[in-house]
């Protein structure tokens, strides 16, 4: 761990030194310790280094679909740098940060939400299938994924829902029930 943060701290003074040792965490992206894969994708993200860009996206690639969610989370939180690094990945990012969206772990799910809010919140096409599921992990994520959840839920409702017109009549078609839709 100490010669990760060392060359996350580092690499942008000595870029030749941390191009050095990119080789030797790439393997560690395929150790069978599942918080050894991800602190290598946190490293190797947070490598800012532009020459690597393609790399970092290769490892994204793997982490995305990992059997770890820990993993998985990682290389969500890891899709913003790497565009920070080089946005002409976006469209592989993008490609990514979908499947991670869908994702069943709450946590990997807010970490994405996140991300998604960082690098296209204007794709909101990415959510339309993924929105009630999402609303419904939002009880369960950590602060910071809620943020983020109320966030996208917001910019979701103003983009997506029709605004309705205020009238004296009360609606008589929905129920309090029936709030998700599930009825049907």
């Amino acid at each position: 761990k100490l010669v990760y943060i060392y060359l996350i701290h580092h690499a942008e003074h000595e870029p030749d030194l941390a191009l050095l040792s990119i080789n030797t965490i790439q393997k560690s992206l395929s150790d069978t310790n599942p918080q050894v894969r991800a602190l290598a994708l946190k490293t190797m993200s947070g490598i800012r280094v532009p020459v690597i860009s393609q790399i970092v996206s290769l490892a994204i690639k793997k982490g995305v679909v990992d059997m770890s969610p820990y993993v998985r989370k990682a290389a969500a939180l890891a899709i913003p740098k790497c565009y920070r690094l080089d946005p002409s990945q976006s469209p592989q990012l993008i490609e990514y940060l979908s499947t991670l969206l869908g994702d069943k772990q709450y946590y990997v799910a807010g970490a994405a939400v996140a991300s998604f809010l960082e690098i296209c919140p204007e794709r909101i096409d990415l959510i339309h299938k993924h929105y009630r599921a999402l609303v419904r992990k939002s009880v369960d994520m950590d602060e910071w994924s809620q943020l983020a959840m109320l966030r996208l839920m917001t910019y979701y409702a103003r983009k997506c829902f029709p605004r309705s017109q205020l009238s004296d009549k009360p609606r008589q078609d929905t129920s309090a029930d029936d709030f998700y839709g599930e009825s049907t």
